[in-house]
């Protein structure tokens, strides 16, 4: 009966002896996790080339995208140094969204650099379009989703080749995923 037991024993130690050594799986995280995100916007005219949004130039309210309007991504190399920035939304005007472009970042500082490179959203890959971001940054807190909770805020100055010398300003919100913080 003895042999029995530490047979059973043994059976029911072994597996929880080999679990406990185990190592816990951690999943890999983007070198630009803060800077990355689907962000609610609004997209203004920027004629006078301030960087500041003035709602005399809005363009598209956060209504108009029905979505989320922008989002930032890591690349697929993983570089702490760019990420990618999709725009999602496609209105009948003359400027050619969407746009796709990797752009230089300043992620101790949040920041967007001056970048000008190719548009790679499918629409228009390999046209020879270009988008410059000129400029941008995303601050921790600073933004209210349309709840009024607290939220990351982003801006980002973009030039598209087909229509030099005009900038445009995309302001907003990180969005939270509550459906009281959505626009559609």
């Amino acid at each position: 009966m003895r042999s029995i037991t530490k047979t059973f024993i043994g059976i029911f130690l072994i597996p929880v002896v080999l679990s406990s050594c185990q190592e816990t799986y951690e999943a890999p995280k983007s070198a630009t996790q803060a800077m990355a995100g689907r962000w609610y916007v609004e997209l203004f005219a920027d004629p006078t080339q301030t960087g500041v949004p003035d709602h005399n130039e809005l363009i598209f309210a956060y209504e108009d995208f029905g979505q989320y309007g922008l989002v930032t991504t890591n690349t697929a190399a993983n570089d702490a140094d760019s990420v990618i920035i999709t725009d999602q939304f496609a209105p009948s005007s003359s400027l050619r969204w969407p746009y796709k472009i990797v752009s230089a970042v300043d992620l101790a500082n949040l920041k967007f650099t001056n970048t000008t490179g190719p548009n790679i959203h499918t629409a228009y890959a390999g046209s020879g379009e270009t988008v410059t971001v000129h400029e941008g940054e995303i601050l921790k807190g600073a933004g209210h989703a349309k709840s009024g909770r607290a939220a990351d805020s982003i801006r980002v100055v973009v030039e598209f080749s087909d229509d030099p010398g005009n900038h445009y300003i995309y302001s907003g919100h990180r969005d939270s995923g509550q459906p009281e913080d959505q626009y559609h």
